[in-house]
């Protein structure tokens, strides 16, 4: 990983949502996603590594959230929140700083929409 920044992307990069890449990388992802299954650890250390992580896309739905703020807390750099709206990605931050202090302070929401 050369740049040092991750991306995460959500549902809301999906292709029905018009996030311009998703159509093109579809099957590079899908294979990519199973093959990280048999190298564990991967994942977690690319956001160790990490300078910077932005999450687009992703709601931080409470019912699928735990994962997420798992691995977010691996991390120890800035975390770049991305929506659909600027107001989406700020009310995000603001859902998530009360509740997960230990990362808040690394939260900033990005003011463009994707």
């Amino acid at each position: 990983m050369n740049d040092k920044t991750v991306y995460i992307l959500g549902a809301g990069c999906s292709a029905n949502y018009g996030y311009p890449l998703a159509k093109d990388f579809r099957a590079v992802l899908s294979e990519y996603g199973d093959g990280l299954s048999q190298k564990p650890g991967y994942t977690e250390n690319l956001v160790q590594a990490a300078k910077q992580i932005w999450v687009i896309g992703y709601s931080f739905d409470p019912n699928n959230r735990k994962a997420m703020i798992e691995l977010l807390r691996k991390s120890d750099c800035e975390i770049i929140i991305q929506n659909r709206t600027k107001e989406g990605a700020e009310a995000i931050c603001e859902e998530l700083k009360p509740r997960y202090d230990d990362f808040a302070p690394r939260l900033k929401p990005f003011g463009k929409p994707f």
